[in-house]
């Protein structure tokens, strides 16, 4: 029988996204699983004081589809990978 020792296990990007984690930098919301997209807030000069984009996994977990939100500071509009 393998043994499980939990103070070795690091949870993955995908294992946080797959479970609901939002994931905190100082305080301050960086990605939020809404099921069928992931949420990435970064700071930066916009009028919100932060660039939102809507990331869109395939099944397998592969990035498809990235939409930035028009009030950005970069990016904005629908880039398809």
């Amino acid at each position: 029988m393998a043994y499980f020792d939990p103070r070795k296990y690091v949870v993955t990007l995908q294992d946080w996204i797959n479970y609901n984690g939002d994931i905190q930098w100082d305080g301050y919301q960086v990605m939020k699983n809404h099921g069928n997209f992931i949420e990435l807030n970064i700071p930066s000069s916009s009028s919100e004081g932060h660039d939102t984009y809507e990331l869109y996994l395939d099944d397998d977990g592969r990035l498809v589809k990235v939409i930035g939100h028009r009030h950005n500071a970069g990016f904005s509009g629908t880039k398809y990978l």
